[in-house]
């Protein structure tokens, strides 16, 4: 199923979210920030479970074949952030021939910092 993606007048890109859907999958699966805001237009029912819940699961439950299934899905996604740091990984001959799930892993597990010009990045030593 081909899920709407239309532009809010901020500029954002929006998705409707239909029965079933999920999200906050990729924070909970990598410990990331979230990556995306989610919206009610209308009345709705939402079943949520949280991180630490997730991993006491995981650690209660083979939860092993779930967890690969989302990673699987994830490469998929197409956010313009993920794909812009997957083609920047793509650059790079050693990430080149890397599986779709462990770029992703790379990917969703990466800090993000801002820097302004002329800030020091790093320092000697």
């Amino acid at each position: 199923m081909t899920r709407q993606k239309d532009e809010d007048p901020l500029g954002e890109e929006v998705r409707n979210l239909f029965d079933f859907d999920m999200f906050g999958e990729v924070s909970m699966v990598y410990g990331c920030k979230r990556t995306c805001s989610v919206v009610s237009k209308n009345y709705c029912t939402l079943a949520t479970i949280s991180r630490p819940d997730y991993i006491e699961l995981k650690r209660n439950i083979n939860l092993s074949n779930f967890e690969a299934q989302l990673k699987k899905n994830m490469c998929f996604y197409d956010d313009p952030l993920k794909l812009f740091i997957e083609y920047e990984l793509n650059k790079i001959e050693y990430f080149r021939d890397l599986s779709p799930i462990t770029k992703n892993d790379i990917i969703f597990s990466m800090e993000q910092l801002k820097h302004s010009e002329g800030e020091l990045i790093s320092k000697k030593g």
